[in-house]
């Protein structure tokens, strides 16, 4: 009776600080009063229209970069309106020229009234505007005086956040009430704590423990150091780096190695968050990532705000100094506290794919309940999914019995905390692939050892894996690996067949994920950033006519894919900014942890038919992605395969390494707190070190 007051109490104060959020939330909706007008220009004003084609009042875009100039008029402007015969049926970017400046504004599905703030303008003649889709034009009106932007009430919220703030409150008081021994743990905790023998780190064989705290937290030292301008958040990293380095180098380094790894990938990680400008198109499809990252965030709301449309497209030059840092941020907080303006907020439809923003958009959700300004709610929501990353690791770290360096390495690797310190969904794929392939390694070790498969730990792996493979179906074939588990390791066969069954379910879920809209609604257009010339359809129909010629392209393509002088772009690309400068020093860690990382239970998979299962299931892994691209994103007939990124070998690396790589080596001889400790600092080494040379020197 006693846990039962105590759940219902924890549940109500839970779920009243999720109702507070939620309405501390809403976004105030603003729109434009007091505009005068002063001049309307309408159709006879237009001089010269380029790339849209005109018919009546209607205009259609038919290439890039659409625009038409309105001329002949002369006075000072301080604001305009462009008013339209029909709403705008999606939402549309604005780009107008006038005088020597450019101004940016997003018109809104629905909208027919776009105003526009031109403060500061001297008088003008003329004016250029790119409306980037079609529209209706009726007239423009300028006006010497400007507008204001009022506000016009709050956001409306669903009545299903509310059920379900409740019933994650109610869920997570059961769980910390019925599942977690908040008492015992505290003890155990402080026994640890007082058995500490501080004068044993004077001890000679401490010394290497000191070693590798000097080299986890020289980096950011140095580059705390060699900042021009003063920055706290730098020197903040730095006490916190120092004290986790401490704390961990009390206990033995290899049976703590998963909290020091789950250390340098959040202290790494936000190293590189908090050296990039708030914008986006610094990671692969950032922008893209970044929209369904806020839409997520909105989920229960119906709209969004002014500022993060402006970060959809906002590019981050190659070059920046912190006076334009400064500007910029304090012109989106301006655009934030204006509130809502576009009714574009809610999930995307696809909501399997959209599972892939549930890190970022919560963190978001939450920082912006919280009250806190734009800023820092755009840094929370990459904050989300580098936590979000280190946390699988950590648990699949914990997981393995040997191998623990083989995953620890392959986590930490550039591109990794990279995607994991940006917007991109990639992260979580490469997390709960490494969490459900480690499972599969732990507990094929557990039979090694003696210890019988659970139903828990095939739950854990083929669950990770199928909401693993949420955003790129085309993994599925990883879900083979699953089958690696011996029948020997189970109970019983009723067991074993079990969970046959359900890989086969889960195999045949993700398939369909991506089978079933080719099926329903055809293959579709396809991306058409990889050029004109792409049409998913007749490309489609082009691989079914010649098969041969296909299979010749894609093997080709392979070849040079997997080449070991392409793995450069694949384990160190740092999106736009460069790519790694320790390409070798990364591949002799790769090779030095998978032939040294291996004890006594690795030997029960060390068969030639588990290399070729793995074999077979990666390379499937790599016809499908090639395939989609050649469908989605190559010109009809093309004789190459375009938009293959390298990136998509990153979940791939560890059970390439673990179990296709897997020989008889014995590493009970190894010292592993040296060994792990020499790997890990390593990596903290050329992590602190790229950040440095390609993010740090674009400052002016």
């Amino acid at each position: 009776m006693k846990k039962i007051i105590i759940t219902v109490i924890l549940a109500v104060i839970i779920g009243a600080c999720g109702w507070g959020l939620i309405e501390n939330s809403r976004l105030n909706i603003s729109k434009a009063e007091g505009f005068e007008s002063d001049k309307i220009l309408d159709k006879s004003y237009i001089s010269e229209v380029i790339n849209y084609s005109v018919r009546g009042d209607s205009f259609y875009q038919e290439a890039d970069d659409p625009r038409f100039f309105v001329t002949d008029f002369y006075m000072k402007l301080e604001s305009l309106k462009i008013v339209l015969k029909e709403p705008l049926e999606k939402n549309t970017l604005i780009e107008l020229y006038y005088d020597k400046y450019c101004t940016l504004k997003h018109g809104h599905k629905g909208d027919k009234e776009i105003y526009i703030d031109l403060s500061g303008v001297e008088e003008c003649s003329a004016i250029r505007v790119d409306i980037n889709g079609d529209f209706s034009f009726d007239h423009i009106e300028l006006s010497k005086s400007d507008f204001e932007i009022v506000n016009a009430g709050k956001s409306r919220i669903s009545v299903w956040a509310y059920i379900t703030a409740w019933i994650l409150a109610a869920a997570i008081a059961v769980g910390i009430v019925y599942g977690f021994d908040i008492t015992g743990k505290a003890r155990t905790c402080l026994s640890r704590l007082r058995a500490v023998n501080v004068k044993a780190l004077a001890n000679k064989r401490n010394i290497y423990k000191l070693a590798v705290l000097i080299l986890y937290a020289a980096g950011i030292i140095c580059i705390r150091l060699l900042v021009k301008e003063h920055n706290i958040k730098w020197t903040l990293t730095t006490i916190v780096t120092i004290v986790f380095a401490v704390l961990f180098n009390l206990f033995s380094i290899y049976k703590n190695i998963a909290g020091i790894v789950f250390t340098a990938v959040m202290m790494s990680g936000i190293c590189y968050i908090f050296t990039v400008p708030v914008g986006s198109l610094i990671c692969m499809d950032d922008e893209f990532h970044y929209e369904n990252s806020v839409k997520f965030s909105h989920a229960f709301e119906d709209c969004v705000t002014e500022a993060d449309e402006y970060i959809y497209g906002r590019l981050v030059t190659e070059k920046y100094n912190q006076a334009e840092i400064q500007r910029s941020m304090k012109g989106l907080e301006e655009l934030y506290e204006l509130g809502a303006v576009s009714k574009d907020g809610g999930v995307a439809t696809d909501a399997y794919k959209t599972l892939a923003y549930l890190p970022s958009g919560t963190a978001m959700f939450l920082a912006r309940g919280l009250g806190l300004p734009f800023v820092k709610v755009f840094y929370a929501g990459k904050l989300g999914n580098l936590f979000m990353y280190g946390l699988l690791i950590y648990f699949a770290i914990k997981r393995l019995r040997s191998g623990k360096m083989i995953l620890a390495v392959t986590a930490m690797l550039p591109a990794n905390i990279f995607l994991a310190s940006s917007y991109s969904y990639d992260i979580w794929l490469i997390g709960l692939t490494m969490l459900g392939i480690a499972y599969i390694a732990g507990v094929i070790q557990d039979w090694a050892g003696g210890i019988q498969v659970r139903i828990k730990d095939i739950i854990i792996i083929l669950g990770s894996l199928t909401l693993g493979f949420a955003p790129k179906a085309v993994y599925f074939p990883m879900l083979l690996l699953v089958f690696l588990i011996p029948r020997a390791g189970f109970k019983s066969k009723k067991l074993y067949r079990g969970m046959c069954i359900a890989a086969a379910v889960c195999i045949i879920f993700v398939l369909m994920t991506f089978m079933l809209p080719f099926i329903v609604g055809g293959p579709g257009e396809g991306d058409l950033r990889g050029g004109e010339d792409v049409n998913s359809a007749e490309q489609v129909s082009y691989v079914l006519k010649n098969p041969m010629e296909y299979t010749e392209i894609l093997l080709n393509h392979i070849k040079d894919y997997i080449s070991p002088e392409n793995q450069k772009l694949t384990v160190g690309v740092l999106g736009y900014m460069g790519n790694t400068t320790h390409f070798v020093l990364i591949m002799l860690l790769l090779a030095m942890v998978t032939f040294a990382d291996r004890e006594t239970c690795d030997m029960k998979i060390n068969n030639q038919k588990a290399r070729l299962w793995t074999i077979f299931s990666i390379f499937a892994s790599i016809v499908l992605i090639s395939t989609a691209m050649y469908i989605s994103f190559t010109p009809v007939g093309s004789n190459r395969v375009n938009g293959c990124q390298y990136r998509y070998i990153i979940p791939l690396i560890f059970p390439l390494l673990y179990f296709a790589f897997n020989i008889k080596t014995d590493g009970r001889n190894i010292n592993k707190n040296i060994f792990s400790g020499l790997c890990v600092a390593s990596m903290v080494f050329i992590l602190y070190s790229d950040a440095w040379k390609l993010w740090l020197s674009a400052y002016q």
